[in-house]
């Protein structure tokens, strides 16, 4: 487990120009940073550096492993959140990610951070200290179980002295940490709704809306407080560490849980990068400049990983 301070990204294309993109947590809200990769590729824009919450990390690090978009929203789209996850047998969730991480195991085996082409720091949060925890370095696939366990709802990760969960609930746009790793310049990706004024909906919104799963009233009042909780916090943490280009797709309609639903995801994200379009084409241009990396150096794994991850879930 590395410590924030132990490592910086060495860009390889020369000092003072590291892109980053940072993504997020959001749950099925998450097809939307898919919209937004693929936004980014149109316009040819090479990512030094990805940083991830929650789905936010597990996207990033299939990308940066080699998947394409398509890959990514295939996999989301054709599993059922019910099919991969279960009860949690220790009791430590309502619902364990057994089944999930045989998932993640399939589709990326026992690859380390330092593998990926790609480097990508996820965030997690430690319940026992209270603090964010950043990796980056050793095997992907435990990690990011920890990444995505959202308090009381999946276990968390005992881990190094540490317990490890969904860090949306003390960094869930993670500016500030690939400025730290880094960056000159950040890609910033919020699927909570801090961009615009809080609303709740039906379907539950905010980075921890989970309605659709948990329908009693006192459950779905505690989370929509959390949901607001981490809105307001992520509002506070973007006003004092800002992106160069934030990007807010609209999917406050989308349901926590809802990976189904990964295509409306994605066109909300490619709207919403496409609105920024102008910030997007200045910071790629000042990437590029001066460096002959122009393109994302990124071949997508064999088709058969995927279809054997869809055939485990």
């Amino acid at each position: 487990m590395n410590n924030l301070e132990s490592e910086t990204i060495e860009p390889k294309h020369g000092r003072g120009r590291t892109l980053a993109l940072v993504m997020g947590g959001g749950g099925g809200k998450g097809g939307a940073h898919l919209g937004v990769l693929e936004t980014i590729e149109s316009i040819g824009i090479p990512i030094d550096l990805m940083v991830g919450t929650s789905i936010g990390g597990v996207v990033a690090v299939l990308y940066a492993a080699g998947y394409s978009v398509r890959e990514i929203a295939d996999t989301f789209a054709a599993t059922s959140i019910w099919r991969l996850m279960e009860r949690d047998p220790l009791g430590l969730g309502m619902l364990g990610l057994k089944r999930f991480r045989t998932t993640m195991d399939d589709m990326l085996g026992d690859m380390t951070f330092e593998e990926l082409r790609i480097p990508v720091a996820l965030v997690a949060a430690d319940l026992v200290s209270g603090q964010e925890v950043v990796i980056q370095s050793g095997p992907i696939v435990e990690p990011l179980m920890g990444a995505i366990a959202l308090p009381g709802i999946f276990p968390p990760l005992n881990r190094d002295n540490m317990v490890l969960a969904d860090a949306g609930i003390v960094n869930n746009v993670p500016v500030d940490v690939a400025r730290r790793l880094g960056a000159d310049k950040v890609i910033a990706v919020d699927l909570g709704g801090a961009c615009a004024d809080f609303q709740i909906t039906a379907t539950g919104s905010g980075p921890l809306g989970l309605v659709n799963l948990l329908p009693s009233v006192p459950m779905t009042v505690a989370n929509r407080g959390l949901a607001i909780l981490v809105a307001q916090l992520t509002r506070f943490q973007l006003a004092a560490n800002p992106p160069d280009v934030l990007i807010c797709p609209e999917v406050n309609h989308i349901g926590m849980l809802e990976f189904v639903r990964v295509a409306e995801g994605q066109s909300a994200g490619a709207a919403a990068a496409q609105a920024v379009a102008d910030q997007l084409l200045e910071i790629g241009k000042w990437r590029t400049a001066g460096s002959e990396t122009l393109m994302l150096l990124r071949p997508p794994l064999a088709a058969q990983a995927v279809g054997a991850a869809l055939q485990a879930a």
